[in-house]
């Protein structure tokens, strides 16, 4: 093993002992629980289909995490983009967090549950500071599909992407139900956990060759594993966390690393988010941007909505905050206006 590979996350699957012709050999003992319906209608497709026929018998895992390793290590270095796509439970977020994970390290940098967001416009604000070579894991399970200045924040993704080329910021997009198009030449579709082994089976596609069917015929098949953080799971029970015992207790599963907790515990607030109808990155950025302009002097003395509009814009022009739509400049002028003239705490509000 090398830092290619490294061995707390690479864990050598159970052998199994097999007697073959020329001899006794010794095989990973994979067992991948496929759904029955999904793995029958594979195989039906593969009747009559050479490509995915050779794709479900193609172990391009070696060859995937080398291709990531030489963009990382090469000088000067490459950007990395990857996305994920898969049905619920499948292991998108454990591959997330394997790649995620082997990604830092390979940059000298710890993957945190802080380089782990719920959509694009979390994204954009870290970009902002993000470090030279720092990646990202965007899970866009509970996406914010609609809201104003949702058009222009893709816009801003599409320019930030390219800015992420030249600043070698490394991006991780989980999204269920298919590719984006968002300059990844990387595709993994997650097809089947192998839960006495910890690891997931991918089918792999290349976003780059249309005339391979770009992200509609996978090339092979990756197998990679689900990080395991042994001092974590050599935790006494007393020792364990509060979230950690409800879900033992609530769900009968046991996390596998501190970073599975925080993740799922991210995840689970980002539901109920979307139960409770909250707002947005986006939107609480706007109130907050309101809420200190309420208080600038200089911006409640201008006369008239206009002159307060181009002071937003300069704002922007300056870099101070991020680019907002015409729209939405009215909109913080409008917040700040009312917030400067009511009292929310007095009103309970």
């Amino acid at each position: 093993m090398n830092d290619m590979f490294p061995e707390d996350i690479f864990r050598k699957p159970i052998m199994q002992r097999i007697t073959t012709d020329e001899g006794i050999v010794h095989k990973p003992n994979w067992q991948f629980n496929e759904e029955p319906l999904q793995k029958k209608l594979l195989a039906m497709e593969a009747m009559s289909s050479p490509a995915l026929q050779k794709a479900l018998h193609s172990n391009l895992t070696e060859d995937f995490i080398s291709s990531l390793y030489y963009k990382a290590t090469q000088k000067p270095p490459e950007n990395i983009n990857i996305e994920i796509k898969g049905q619920t439970r499948s292991g998108k977020s454990t591959v997330g967090i394997t790649l995620g994970m082997m990604i830092s390290r390979w940059w000298g940098y710890e993957f945190t549950a802080d380089n782990i967001l719920p959509n694009q416009g979390e994204l954009l604000y870290k970009l902002k500071d993000a470090k030279y070579g720092e990646t990202f894991l965007v899970d866009e399970q509970t996406p914010e599909t609609y809201g104003e200045g949702m058009l222009r924040e893709t816009e801003q993704l599409g320019t930030n992407l390219n800015i992420c080329a030249k600043k070698c910021n490394n991006l991780i997009f989980i999204y269920p139900p298919t590719f984006t198009s968002r300059n990844s030449p990387f595709g993994l579709e997650a097809l089947a956990k192998d839960t006495t082994n910890r690891y997931v089976k991918c089918f792999y596609y290349d976003l780059r060759r249309k005339e391979f069917g770009g992200g509609q015929i996978p090339r092979g098949y990756i197998l990679l594993p689900k990080f395991m953080d042994l001092k974590y799971k050599g935790l006494k029970n007393e020792k364990w966390s509060d979230v950690r015992k409800a879900n033992w207790n609530e769900k009968h599963y046991d996390f596998d690393s501190e970073l599975e907790e925080k993740y799922e515990g991210k995840k689970d607030l980002w539901i109920e988010d979307v139960r409770n109808m909250d707002a947005g990155i986006r939107d609480k950025k706007k109130t907050e941007l309101a809420e200190s302009l309420a208080l600038d002097p200089q911006f409640m003395g201008l006369k008239g909505n206009g002159k307060k509009e181009a002071y937003i814009q300069l704002l922007i022009n300056k870099g101070r905050i991020i680019e907002m739509a015409k729209t939405e400049l009215k909109t913080i002028v409008d917040m700040a206006n009312v917030i400067s003239e009511v009292n929310f705490d007095e009103n309970g509000s």
